[in-house]
C-alpha cells in the first residue's frame, strides 16, 4: 500500500525541529549604560463611512495592533530577513525568549525560517552575550509537486539547502524593556550552514505570557 506523502506544514515542523537544537547554557555581560529605546508603537487610521456619506474617521479610527518585528542583515551581500511579528516570553527561570518566524509558498516551493534568542539572567536593558545552542536562525526550502505536496526527497534536500545559524558568542544589546515590549540589537559573526558570515539586526518583541 502506498504511503501518503506528509503535508508541507508537517515537514516544516519536523525539519525546523531538527535544525533548532534544545538544551541550554547561560552567560551574560552587563552593559554600563541603559539606553532608552524609541517607542515603536504604530497607530493606524481607518476612517469608516456608513451609507452614502463618507465617515470622518476621527471617532472610528482603530489603532493598528503592534505585533513587534525583527529585521536582520545577513552575510557580506547584505541579504535581508524581516519578520513582521515577534514575541518575547519569560520562561519562569530568569530568562527571556525572543521569537519570530516567516513562511512563504508558491506553486513550486515552500520556505520558512525561525528566529530565536534566549537571554539568560534577564534584568532589562544591558549587554548580553549568548552561549550554547539556544539562540538560532534556521530556515529551509521544500520543492512542491503539481498537487502542492512535497516532492520525494524534499526533507533531505530541504535541510541540506537550508540555512542554520547558531548565534554563539553573539552580543545582544537590550535598549528598552517595558511591561509590553523588549527592544534591542544583535551582532554576530562566524561560520554557518548556508554561507553566512555575519548577522546584524534589531528586534522589537511584544511580551506574552
Amino acid at each position: 500500500m502506498a504511503l501518503e506523502r506528509p503535508s508541507t506544514a508537517l515537514l516544516f515542523t519536523i525539519c525546523l525541529g531538527l535544525l533548532i537544537p534544545t538544551g541550554c547554557d547561560k552567560d551574560k555581560g552587563k552593559g554600563e549604560e541603559e539606553v532608552a529605546g524609541k517607542d515603536q508603537r504604530k497607530d493606524g487610521d481607518e476612517g469608516k463611512g456608513e451609507g452614502e456619506g463618507e465617515g470622518e474617521g476621527d471617532d472610528d479610527d482603530a489603532a493598528v495592533e503592534d505585533e513587534g518585528s525583527v529585521e536582520l542583515t545577513i552575510g557580506d551581500a547584505g541579504a535581508k530577513w524581516i519578520a513582521k511579528r515577534a514575541t518575547a516570553e519569560p520562561n519562569g527561570k530568569g530568562a527571556m525568549r525572543i521569537q519570530a518566524s516567516v513562511h512563504a509558498q508558491d506553486s513550486e516551493s515552500a520556505s520558512g525560517a525561525q528566529f530565536k534568542l534566549l537571554l539568560w539572567d534577564f534584568e532589562g536593558p544591558g549587554e548580553y552575550v549568548l552561549r550554547g545552542p539556544n539562540s538560532t536562525l534556521a530556515g529551509l526550502k521544500i520543492d512542491l509537486d503539481e498537487d502542492g505536496k512535497a516532492t520525494r526527497g524534499a526533507v533531505k534536500s530541504g535541510i541540506s539547502g537550508g540555512r542554520a545559524i547558531v548565534f554563539q558568542n553573539a552580543k545582544v544589546q537590550v535598549t528598552r524593556a517595558t511591561d509590553d515590549f523588549v527592544d534591542g540589537t544583535l551582532t554576530w559573526s562566524g561560520v554557518a550552514l548556508g554561507g553566512a558570515t555575519k548577522v546584524d539586526g534589531k528586534f522589537h518583541a511584544r511580551i506574552e505570557g
